[in-house]
């Protein structure tokens, strides 16, 4: 069974998209923040993570940052508010496959775009 990782701070979006995903036949676990999330990839395998940028504690872009330095290559969905070209710039050279900004999509898309990756 494909692992999804949320790191989503907003706890109420991070357990809809848990929940959603994990109905299409996915195992999902959620974290708060990208500490929380750093452990996690250290115990176990993930062939996808959704990312928000704005957390407390390890924020999206650092996250990224220490999983490159750290030889993670799990890809990434980022699901953010922050949505400017120098935002998606910040990330572009990571392991990023697809950027959505908060305001532009809904949960069932962010699920269907998940869904088609990981068939």
């Amino acid at each position: 069974m494909k692992k999804v990782i949320i790191v989503e701070d907003d706890n109420a979006m991070g357990n809809v998209l848990a929940a959603r995903i994990r109905n299409e036949g996915f195992e999902t676990i959620h974290v708060l923040n990208g500490e929380k999330a750093l452990s996690q990839l250290k115990q176990s395998p993930f062939d996808l993570m959704i990312l928000d940028l704005i957390m407390p504690k390890l924020d999206g872009v650092a996250l990224l940052e220490k999983m490159s330095q750290d030889g993670f290559k799990i890809p990434v969905i980022i699901v953010s508010n922050l949505s400017q070209d120098t935002d998606r710039s910040r990330v572009a050279k990571y392991n990023v496959i697809q950027f959505f900004s908060k305001s532009d999509i809904t949960v069932a898309e962010i699920v269907g775009f998940v869904k088609n990756f990981l068939a």
